[in-house]
């Protein structure tokens, strides 16, 4: 698939990774991850992680436990593309981007969404100025400032708290310790 013809069907925050096939001893994959909001990351060398991994039960658990949240993710996102309405995905991604980013605001274009979710940018457009006219978000050009999140929840289709439980029950603590120490003062 080309730019124009691409899908997006996993979100990864700071609670993941990207590479999966890799780790998994993939040396090719068809799938590109595409950065979207800025933030800090880090880099490892393929190699490096699955010796870790092979060496430490604990990091190969949760290594584990993350694909399975991810694949999870995956499946859930790839029946929603298909059977849920504009609106409610556009619900579900601006939640799930709010969860991995920790934040209310963040950049968002409605030619980017079109692209994301796979619809039309009208689509997008229509479904943008609902909820802004239903005071759940504001949109300026670029961006967007989440001003109701359980109002977004009722406006999403139920895949977001599929995904959203299935993520934390299955990585558990692990992300509220990261939020925590996110959290943590400098």
């Amino acid at each position: 698939m080309d730019a124009r013809t691409s899908l997006e069907v996993g979100m990864v925050g700071r609670e993941g990774m990207v590479g999966i096939p890799a780790l998994l001893g993939v040396d090719r994959c068809s799938t590109r991850a595409v950065v979207r909001n800025a933030g800090s990351a880090m880099r490892m060398q393929v190699a490096v992680l699955r010796k870790e991994a092979a060496r430490n039960g604990s990091l190969r658990q949760a290594l584990d436990r993350y694909t399975h949240a991810l694949l999870a993710q995956l499946f859930q996102a790839a029946a929603c593309n298909r059977f849920h309405s504009v609106e409610e995905r556009f619900a579900r991604w601006l939640l799930m981007t709010q969860d991995r980013l920790q934040s209310n605001e963040f950049h968002m274009t409605h030619e980017l969404m079109s692209h994301i979710l796979g619809v039309r940018r009208a689509g997008i457009t229509i479904a943008a100025r609902r909820f802004q006219s239903d005071m759940l978000i504001h949109y300026r050009r670029g961006s967007v400032a989440i001003l109701d999140t359980a109002g977004l929840q009722n406006a999403s289709c139920n895949c977001y708290r599929t995904i959203k439980t299935e993520c934390e029950g299955t990585l558990g603590s692990g992300v509220a310790r990261a939020r925590s120490r996110a959290a943590l003062p400098a």
